[in-house]
């Protein structure tokens, strides 16, 4: 909405949180000024990555509460829904309320018929309720592989692997792509916070910030 407001009043809107599909218009939005990465890059990761390996019949499950979580998970669903429908045989879509623990028995069933690559996407708290489901129906056997889709790279399933407390976990990564947009660290990152805080000082802006922390 700020941005359709923004846009009728041509006044710019720098966004770098709240990823939508909706805000790829640039004719609607056309003053919307995106500075994090598109949600279609990670759509397009998965693409090159599929077709690296071969595999052309692909399922998707996941989904959430209709919580302040859901439009997250629906902006990525829906976008990469689109690039595998364009490129791939998308042999089941299972949308549904993750955090139901006998939908999820269900639906893994399900899955597990019909498609040997499985894209998941859903929320953090369930994205691992799944797959130990899955590692528990027996599907982290080598027989099927899964791709988790997060919109920006969470180091929760880090931590899970790394803490070694169970052998399930460890279990349910194994045959797990992790494909998620990575956040800025390191010394690139560090190097442009210092060039903006000198550029700021400068035309047009002229800051009187007196570091580059604040």
């Amino acid at each position: 909405v700020t941005g359709l407001i923004a846009s009728a009043w041509n006044i710019p809107m720098i966004g770098f949180v709240g990823q939508s599909s909706k805000l790829e218009d640039s004719e609607m939005y056309d003053s919307y000024i995106k500075i994090m990465p598109s949600l279609k890059w990670s759509s397009e990761v998965l693409v090159k990555t599929l077709e690296f390996f071969g595999w052309r019949h692909v399922a998707m499950i996941g989904g959430g509460l209709n919580t302040n979580t859901w439009e997250k998970v629906d902006a990525l669903w829906k976008t990469v829904e689109n690039h595998l429908r364009t490129n791939f045989k998308l042999t089941t879509e299972l949308n549904f309320d993750t955090s139901n623990p006998d939908l999820l028995y269900q639906n893994i069933k399900h899955i597990s018929t019909v498609a040997r690559v499985i894209v998941v996407i859903t929320n953090r708290e369930d994205s691992m309720a799944l797959l130990l489901e899955a590692e528990r129906q027996g599907l982290m056997n080598g027989d099927y592989v899964f791709f988790l889709m997060q919109q920006f790279e969470d180091n929760w399933w880090k931590s899970a692997l790394n803490s070694r407390v169970s052998q399930d976990v460890t279990r349910a990564f194994e045959m797990t792509f992790v494909i998620g947009q990575k956040s800025y660290e390191g010394h690139e990152y560090y190097d442009f916070f210092k060039q903006v805080f000198q550029r700021l000082k400068g035309h047009p802006f002229w800051s009187n910030l007196t570091s580059e922390s604040e």
